[in-house]
């Protein structure tokens, strides 16, 4: 109710305004203008109602999306209300620590972003991405992540397919019904050492991520705690590094709705901390050299 009351204030504030800056031009105009040049304008009153109410209509459109450019860094910051899959970029994709794709026979059936490049890039064939994987993990830049059939928290495994770069991201364990599983302290290891890894070993790229946990993940903190906590993280990354030209923050459509997300607040925030960001160093123990 109290949505609907702010909305209904913003409509009208909206439309005074537009209704009161078209009828200040012909107040000026009169200045220059003939008597009966603004006699006639100020009978067409009727045109200025239409177009203040359209104006006002306009901007009660939710908006789908906010760029930003980050100062005194060659990069920017897009959040998107939009499937993620229909972004280009390169991907940062949420896996479990041991890097199975299919580890309960059910990839297929999930809606998790494993599952839709699966589906999309590998004509659903887990196996596929299964063996591309395991032939870079066999690379000894892995030897000091891996303990038994375990990788750390935080380890990136790159794969090209069909022209597009994926990052396979360990944020995630497994438990015992082979069903991932996140915590706080899972979630922030993981993105430090995934702004580590981007800076010291991918290229200049536009990357894309999601919301990481809180999907399959099932971490148990709030959407909008995450949204933040990777937007921050990643501008204090710029401090040491300016490596990325763009970082798209992708919001699930039905996430949005189905968790009442205010994403105009979250356009709000994010303007104040990008522009004026002051790189303050962030907690980050990576140490991925290529």
């Amino acid at each position: 109710m109290k949505e609907f009351f702010t909305k209904v204030f913003e409509f009208g504030v909206n439309l005074i305004s537009a209704f009161g800056l078209l009828w200040l031009i012909v107040e000026i105009s009169s200045f220059y203008a003939s008597d009966n040049t603004v006699k006639t304008l100020k009978g067409t009153w009727w045109i200025f109602g239409i177009v203040g109410l359209g104006f006002a209509l306009f901007k009660l459109i939710p908006n789908s999306s906010f760029s930003f450019k980050v100062p005194d860094r060659d990069a920017s910051i897009h959040i998107r209300k939009k499937d993620i899959m229909g972004v280009d970029g390169s991907l940062i994709v949420p896996i479990n620590n041991k890097f199975v794709i299919n580890q309960d026979g059910d990839l297929l059936k999930s809606k998790s972003i494993l599952s839709q490049v699966v589906k999309k890039h590998y004509h659903g064939k887990p196996e596929h991405l299964q063996n591309d994987i395991n032939t870079i993990l066999e690379s000894n830049f892995y030897n000091d992540y891996r303990y038994c059939d375990e990788y750390k928290i935080g380890t990136v495994v790159p794969v090209t397919q069909n022209n597009k770069k994926f990052y396979y991201l360990a944020n995630t364990k497994l438990n015992a019904q082979n069903k991932s599983y996140c915590n706080d302290e899972m979630f922030e290891t993981s993105l430090n050492e995934l702004w580590v890894y981007l800076s010291d070993c991918a290229s200049k790229e536009d990357f894309i991520i999601p919301l990481i946990g809180t999907g399959n993940g099932r971490l148990n903190t709030d959407r909008e705690i995450v949204y933040k906590e990777i937007l921050l993280s990643f501008l204090s990354s710029l401090s040491s590094k300016n490596y990325a030209d763009s970082l798209t923050i992708c919001f699930n459509p039905a996430d949005i709705i189905k968790n009442k997300i205010n994403f105009d607040r979250i356009g709000k925030f994010s303007q104040s901390k990008i522009e004026y960001q002051d790189y303050r160093h962030r907690t980050t123990n990576g140490t991925n050299k290529m």
